[in-house]
């Protein structure tokens, strides 16, 4: 009953007080490479405003009040032990709630470690909601956040809530693309590629009337496949996470059965 009644008390503030005042609380995320298999990721909360009370994560399951950090499903075969806490933690008994808490006043951090090789990339993305008072009121709010961990980094920030990317998170997507770009021109020059090359070319020119024409058809047919590719790699990605085309073509099985057809 006293769950519900905190529940019911907490959607409340949500709805008509200062629940949605985001700026009590500032979020940023970092990473730091432990080990050459081990990538600590950093999330830090810090009131920013006086007289705030910023409630820590879960310790006993009958804890009614906290905040909580939940990555995102397909990272669960990267993760490595449970989510740590540091910061001046404190607790006392809450008045208004009748309840034991536990709470920052200043600032804490959350860290998790992932097992990542350092020359992997790996995008972590999750949500962070975190629960503070500030008054008589127990606002609860809900932040998205996500960071690219890039082979070889030793630190980087990533991107707290929706929307608010840094420079060096585009810059991380930027290299990406161009590495993703690049290592495809490069797969262009495999010797199973050369014997195909009089055979496109040559489809082309002799079904084309004209040379508009057969430039016509040699732009259609590759972006014809570049569409294909992008939506299926969007489709596996989006159904499967970011892992499952690189363990695919990692499997040994699945190299055995679709090596006869390369």
């Amino acid at each position: 009953m006293k769950r519900f009644l905190l529940s019911f008390w907490s959607v409340l503030c949500t709805l008509f007080a200062i629940a949605q005042d985001t700026t009590a609380v500032q979020l940023s995320v970092d990473q730091k490479r432990a080990n050459k298999d081990e990538v600590i990721v950093t999330i830090t909360a810090k009131a920013i405003k006086p007289g705030i009370t910023l409630y820590t994560l879960q310790k006993k399951p009958d804890d009614a009040v906290f905040s909580r950090v939940s990555f995102d499903s397909s990272l669960a075969g990267y993760l490595k032990g449970n989510i740590t806490e540091k910061g001046n933690v404190q607790s006392k008994r809450d008045s208004i709630l009748s309840l034991d808490v536990s709470f920052v006043t200043d600032s804490v951090q959350w860290m998790q470690t992932f097992n990542i090789a350092e020359t992997d990339t790996l995008l972590v993305k999750g949500t962070v909601a975190y629960m503070f008072n500030m008054g008589d009121e127990y606002p609860s709010v809900e932040k998205d956040f996500r960071l690219v961990i890039m082979p070889g980094s030793t630190g980087a920030k990533g991107a707290a809530a929706a929307g608010n990317g840094s420079s060096g998170q585009r810059e991380s997507l930027l290299w990406i693309f161009l590495g993703a770009f690049g290592g495809g021109l490069l797969a262009l020059l495999t010797p199973c590629v050369y014997s195909m090359i009089p055979v496109t070319v040559s489809f082309f020119t002799k079904r084309s009337k004209t040379k508009q024409e057969g430039i016509k058809n040699a732009i259609a047919y590759s972006l014809s496949i570049i569409i294909i590719f992008t939506l299926l790699g969007f489709l596996i990605t989006l159904i499967f996470g970011p892992a499952a085309l690189n363990n695919l073509s990692t499997n040994w099985i699945a190299n055995l059965f679709f090596s006869p057809y390369s």
